[in-house]
């Protein structure tokens, strides 16, 4: 149970004299199993490039630690902290020899900014601090900002820079008005990434997938792994290239019944354990997992927001970019990319129709949509099925169906599809996949014809976090290629990459989940470089962060979103904007 300490609530009265002295100036504290946050909040006009250069500070196994970087501003030369501790730490407030100075700037440099209003930024500091109140003098944790106000059904998120040396920076833009919260969490400590990286390279798979081998004599599971190295077996089926070019791996059958033609089925194991971590990184971990993702937040700042003189930034007047254009705006921008308003997701950008379905059906009219990828990409289909209002040639559809879907609207000449990529694909322990069901990206779209309209949206990010990221990095290597040659011999084709979004619930950090969201966002931009003006880049990541989403799979609300999103992309012509409508 948590309370407040006779020196947190001394620490307490220490902010207000503080606060009173420097204008604007509010600090809020919270312990969590060992690790204090203080987030602090101020407003100004600049702040000077050479403490905003971004680290990616995770040490690895052989790879030396980037440099420490200098001191960055602070407001007062001692600053206090109110601590909402663990009844473990009680007593133990933030010492004054033990926080940061400041080494810059002096208050006077700055022109405060009295009434917040429409359009402004809030600029934000989140400082980190071990169990015992003493600031970290490095980086490396995985920090998010947003900005959240319940009562309007709105929220945004923003990004972060972590500044190398315990602290991270955000600036918070204020788009609409009201009383929003700022508020900080600090998901993953370094040291957690630190494991699920090392993990990765120590083991290579750390969720397991079987094979099921059956005749009308005999049936045999065996292991498998995208890597040759299967314990306990001498021979080896080699399937890479049913699995379209990508390595793929299964222990022989050890009945003489049984060969590697006897295949039919894959379905998933359970994870590799014990994993070479330490054992408070695995009870880390366990407790990551545990909490609730509204947990996640512990530090908020209320913001008064007022309708100033500024032009309103929720009034858009542009259409949505395209052609090159778009793509180009696509790989660059960086969050948020817009923000939620009772709960309709508004384009920081440009505005993003709701389209009719006769629209829909006039836009998709003779096209060809395939989502390629795994069950974030058969949502997307699901959700755009009902939109245009095609029938499924399938059926029911289960939540856990992992078989390839199709539909049809003859009327219209409309035809979608979804198919689920290549091995690895986690089926689950009871469904599986069927031998057959499961191809590579790449075979998808190298079948695609010199003629004819095609809608593509790839999305492989879900499965890949149990893996070495050399299988994803495989895999979307295919991808690009195969999306450069559809580019070049049909001009008709239209090519979405979907990225990584935010996904706390699930699998324990250690296992998976969006631990690796930037790791797979990096590998996507590296490999699609040469292509950023032909391809879209649809990033979900800010609005899944905003609304504290916990599912892989997110809501209905953010999948209606990026669906709005996708549609505006695929129903605009490449000149000037004109609807295709």
């Amino acid at each position: 149970m948590f309370h407040k300490s006779l020196l947190a609530q001394q620490g307490e009265k220490e902010c207000a004299k503080l606060h009173s002295v420097v204008n604007k100036l509010v600090v809020v504290a919270a312990l969590s199993t060992g690790l204090l946050v203080c987030l602090t909040l101020f407003m100004k006009p600049d702040l000077s490039e050479q403490f905003l250069q971004p680290h990616f500070s995770v040490n690895l196994p052989g790879v030396p630690p980037l440099p420490r970087s200098q001191p960055h501003l602070d407001w007062a030369s001692q600053l206090h902290c109110n601590v909402i501790g663990n009844p473990k730490w009680a007593g133990r407030a933030v010492q004054p020899q033990r926080t940061r100075e400041a080494h810059y700037f002096e208050e006077a440099d700055y022109h405060y900014m009295d009434k917040p209003g429409l359009g402004d930024l809030v600029h934000v500091r989140v400082d980190v601090y071990d169990g015992r109140g003493r600031p970290l003098s490095r980086g490396g944790d995985e920090v998010r900002v947003l900005l959240q106000e319940p009562e309007k059904k709105a929220s945004l998120a923003t990004e972060v820079t972590d500044l190398g040396n315990g602290s991270y920076y955000a600036a918070v833009p204020l788009l609409w008005t009201g009383s929003p919260l700022v508020k900080a969490s600090l998901v993953y400590n370094r040291e957690l990434i630190r494991a699920h990286h090392y993990a990765r390279s120590a083991v290579k798979s750390i969720k397991n997938i079987a094979a099921g081998f059956k005749s009308f004599f005999a049936s045999e599971a065996t292991l498998c792994s995208p890597f040759p190295f299967l314990p306990g077996y001498s021979r080896f089926c080699n399937f890479t290239e049913e699995n379209g070019g990508m390595p793929w791996y299964c222990g022989h059958p050890r009945n003489e019944a049984l060969t590697c033609r006897h295949w039919w089925r894959s379905f998933d194991l359970e994870f590799v354990y014990p994993l070479p971590v330490t054992a408070a990184e695995e009870a880390w971990s366990t407790y990551v997992a545990s909490r609730k993702p509204t947990a996640r937040v512990p530090t908020e700042i209320k913001v008064k927001v007022t309708d100033s003189a500024k032009p309103s930034p929720q009034r858009h007047t542009t259409s949505p970019p395209v052609g090159k254009a778009a793509n180009l705006q696509s790989w660059t921008s960086q969050a948020p990319r817009g923000y939620f308003l009772q709960n309709s997701w508004v384009s920081s950008s440009s505005t993003i129709p709701k389209f009719t379905k006769p629209q829909l059906l006039q836009c998709l009219k003779n096209t060809t949509v395939l989502f390629l990828g795994d069950s974030n990409a058969r949502l997307a289909f699901k959700i755009l099925a009902e939109r245009v209002g095609c029938s499924l040639n399938t059926g029911e559809v289960k939540p856990s169906w992992h078989h390839p879907l199709s539909c049809e609207d003859n009327q219209n000449n409309i035809y979608m599809y979804w198919q689920i990529h290549a091995l690895p694909f986690h089926a689950g322990k009871k469904s599986g996949c069927d031998r057959g069901d499961s191809k590579s990206a790449k075979q998808y779209i190298d079948e695609i014809p010199a003629e004819g309209k095609y809608l593509l949206m790839i999305h492989l990010n879900l499965h890949f976090p149990a893996h070495h990221y050399s299988v994803f990095t495989s895999q979307m290597h295919q991808v690009r290629a195969s999306v450069e040659r559809v580019l070049r011999r049909n001009p008709e084709v239209k090519v979405v990459v979907r990225g990584p979004h935010q996904a706390l619930k699930g699998w324990v950090p250690l296992n998976g989940g969006d631990i690796t969201a930037h790791v797979l966002t990096n590998i996507i931009k590296r490999l699609f470089e040469g292509l950023t003006d032909r391809v879209f880049f649809l990033q979900p990541w800010d609005m899944t962060v905003a609304i504290q989403n916990g599912p892989f799979h997110p809501s209905n609300l953010v999948n209606n979103a990026i669906s709005d999103l996708f549609l505006a992309y695929a129903c605009y012509s490449s000149e000037g904007g004109r609807k295709l409508l």
